[in-house]
């Protein structure tokens, strides 16, 4: 198989779509249910490996997730009318479920959506503090 242009194009925009929602191959690959070796094949250039609908639908739904969750959580800070909007960026997955027992969340995922209402926010001029959990 002919590594095209193309090709190369889409293995960059699944690869731009992973880290755009926060996640590692490793994670993507076990959400997904295959191997990260498969996603380090549908990411390099040189690898005749592609990756099929089904893992960029599941991309673009975690991409619709994280929208919805920047926009409400851009909502709640704004409608607090707190001075200064703490928000807070996870070191490893530990922490995650240190902070937050009852869910089955990935840290990635979190502070993905952190970095988008801290940008967010700071564009609207909020003061925005971040806080390691």
């Amino acid at each position: 198989m002919e590594i095209t242009q193309e090709i190369k194009d889409k293995k960059a925009l699944f690869m731009l779509m992973r880290e755009s929602v926060g996640y590692t191959r490793e994670e993507f690959a076990k959400e997904f249910g295959v191997g990260d070796r498969s996603v380090r094949r549908w990411e390099s250039p040189t690898a005749a490996y592609i990756p099929n609908d089904d893992a960029f639908q599941l991309l673009k739904e975690l991409k619709i997730r994280l929208d919805e969750m920047v926009a409400y959580s851009v909502y709640v800070a704004k409608q607090s009318g707190a001075d200064v909007i703490d928000l807070y960026y996870y070191h490893s997955q530990k922490d995650f479920f240190m902070a937050h027992p009852d869910e089955s969340g990935y840290y990635g995922f979190a502070n993905a959506v952190t970095r988008e209402v801290y940008k967010k926010l700071v564009n609207e001029d909020y003061e925005v503090r971040i806080h390691y959990r």
